[in-house]
């Protein structure tokens, strides 16, 4: 089997020694920010992490509450209240993931069970979900099922958090992983021609 190794900085994966391209990076070309001041990407960023923490804490029953910070407690109780409404149980938190035939790696947010169906989860904490979010989960859908043997794909979301609500948003197109495996032939013919 193959090794899969992080480094937080610079944030990068490397399988088998060899550096490849995350998920993120992956579909970065096909998202613009550059209108967003530079600051607020970084905020935004830095608070979604850890959201994300608050959430694998909460999951891996290792969270000391009292200690979250204010602004984090409102979307933790949306996480919640989400786990409350719709019975979701999950199953892996945080996981790293890698396609070894496609050659990326990312990290899955959640996977486990809704509505006893198997189904993988990306949390977002941003007030408009892009369309590549769906190329994302269908991405982290590949290479869990591939490191885990599964033949059978998961149903996909993305469980978007504010402070007051949280909105989950199914991801259906057969043809995501499709237009995903297009952007990371793209990805490597630039990365290739000095692009």
């Amino acid at each position: 089997m193959a090794r899969l190794v992080f480094t937080e900085d610079p944030h990068e994966y490397h399988l088998d020694g060899v550096r490849i391209p995350s998920v993120t990076e992956i579909i970065g070309m096909l998202t613009d920010f550059s209108f967003v001041p530079k600051d607020v990407l970084e905020r935004a960023s830095t608070f979604g992490r850890a959201v994300h923490k608050a959430i694998e804490l909460y999951e891996n029953d290792d969270l000391d509450e009292s200690m979250l910070s204010l602004p984090l407690v409102p979307y933790l109780d949306q996480y919640k209240r989400f786990v409350s409404e719709t019975g979701f149980t999950a199953t892996h938190t945080e996981e790293r993931v890698y396609s070894e035939r496609y050659r990326y790696a990312g990290t899955l947010d959640l996977a486990g069970m809704l509505n006893h169906q198997d189904a993988i989860i990306d949390t977002k904490t941003v007030s408009v979900l892009h369309p590549a979010v769906g190329l994302q989960t269908a991405a982290y859908d590949h290479a869990f099922c591939e490191m885990h043997g599964l033949k059978k794909r998961k149903r996909r979301f993305a469980l978007q958090l504010s402070d007051t609500r949280y909105r989950l948003v199914e991801y259906k197109d057969q043809h995501d992983f499709t237009y995903f495996a297009a952007a990371l032939s793209l990805h490597t013919w630039r990365k290739n021609n000095g692009q």
